[in-house]
């Protein structure tokens, strides 16, 4: 799997690059705060739409194939904007088109070249906890490159980021697909279709209730991910390196949050039980954010809140793959699941884009409170549906 490690590295330091600065790069370039937001509302939404079916196509055709055009529309959209901020709508749509590529087809593809290997070592769980210490690491890379060049030629960002993306499609390209290798030598295998009827039995009940814990929790993202970059922007004039400095923050509290649970944590309960307790404890973070000016406490307590979700994001990814019961469908499945997300992020984005300003950003902590207080909720149901589920299946099975 250190193949693919890597390849998870170089995608995932386009990200890093582009959630590093991206706000900032945007208001700095003379959009206002409601500008800025309609901008990532039309990026979360033109992702959402297309999520479904182009997970479906991922399946269909190969979930490498998708990853790799998914990068080659990296390549290009961020290619275009470091040549001209004026085709700024072209380069998103690319940038859109591309995540919609990518979204769900990689980790369904990395967990369906893990479940083929004849002496696996490791479970799905710790499969996704490595590839978040990997994702942690492309944020580093992200973290130096982006505002530093941003502070002095900000097209540069953009055209590195573009050639990111083309070091990872040509690296990727030479990474084996097991999986639909296995389909070409099995004649007698189905191809996955994609109707209501395939999507309801191909997933657990608990499932399709975890979608909707995930909608608010990307609701409450979306609304704290926007006013992060104005926050540090206000506190500071010499923001470049405060971000810098924040990112890598970010990253070493959710370095040890992952190395914490597997260390700790996970001699103790199953992986699902400490989701809610990570978004709960990134609840209460966001409560402290509205009663604090003061840069140094709100760091803490973000921290601790970062620190959690290092552990609660890889988990949760798992538990939704351990929810998926076809198989030939995860891709689809993942890009639901991102599509729920996306969609809770967009409509706190458009709703901020009309009320938000750059002197009050509290607002913005506020919607985060509430969406993860409700994620918490929400995804408490899903467990316990999960419970019962796995119990009427233990008896139907003990009947037999």
């Amino acid at each position: 799997m250190k193949k693919y490690y890597l390849l998870h590295l170089l995608s995932r330091t386009i990200f890093g690059i582009y959630y590093s600065c991206s706000i900032v790069n945007m208001i700095s370039d003379g959009m206002t705060i409601q500008q800025a937001c309609l901008a990532s509302f039309c990026l979360c939404l033109g992702v959402s739409v297309f999520e479904i079916p182009f997970g479906f196509i991922a399946d269909k055709f190969g979930r490498k194939l998708s990853v790799l055009g998914g990068l080659t529309a990296h390549c290009i959209g961020f290619g275009v904007f470091a040549y001209s901020t004026a085709l700024f709508p072209v380069s998103m749509a690319c940038i859109a088109f591309g995540m919609t590529l990518i979204s769900g087809a990689d980790k369904a593809w990395y967990v369906s070249q893990l479940e083929l290997l004849p002496d696996r070592k490791i479970t799905t769980e710790t499969l996704f906890l490595n590839l978040s210490l990997v994702e942690r690491g492309a944020m580093v890379i992200g973290a130096f490159v982006g505002p530093y060049f941003m502070a002095r030629n900000p097209p540069m960002v953009w055209g590195i980021t573009s050639l990111v993306a083309f070091v990872a499609l040509t690296y990727g390209s030479f990474l084996p697909d097991h999986h639909k290798l296995n389909e070409k030598k099995n004649k007698n295998v189905v191809s996955p279709k994609l109707d209501w009827n395939s999507l309801l039995n191909g997933a657990s009940v608990s499932f399709f209730v975890l979608l909707f814990s995930n909608f608010f929790f990307g609701f409450a993202e979306g609304s704290k991910g926007l006013v992060i970059q104005p926050y540090i922007m206000g506190i500071s004039s010499g923001y470049v390196g405060i971000l810098t400095i924040h990112q890598l923050l970010c990253v070493a509290f959710r370095f040890s949050g992952i190395m914490f649970y597997k260390k700790v944590l996970q001699a103790y309960a199953k992986g699902p039980q400490f989701v809610a307790l990570s978004t709960f404890i990134m609840f209460l973070s966001s409560v402290v954010a509205l009663s604090t000016q003061s840069y140094l406490v709100f760091i803490m307590f973000f921290g601790l809140a970062i620190f959690a979700l290092g552990w609660g994001e890889p988990l949760m990814d798992s538990t939704i793959n351990d929810k998926i019961t076809n198989s030939k469908l995860k891709a689809t499945y993942f890009s639901m699941n991102s599509m729920f997300t996306n969609v809770g992020e967009a409509l706190s984005l458009l709703y901020l884009s009309f009320v938000l300003t750059k002197e009050d950003m509290t607002l913005g902590w506020g919607m985060a409170a509430i969406g993860f207080l409700v994620s918490v909720v929400v995804f408490s149901g899903a467990v316990v549906l999960r419970k019962r589920e796995l119990g009427v299946v233990q008896e139907a099975s003990i009947a037999k």
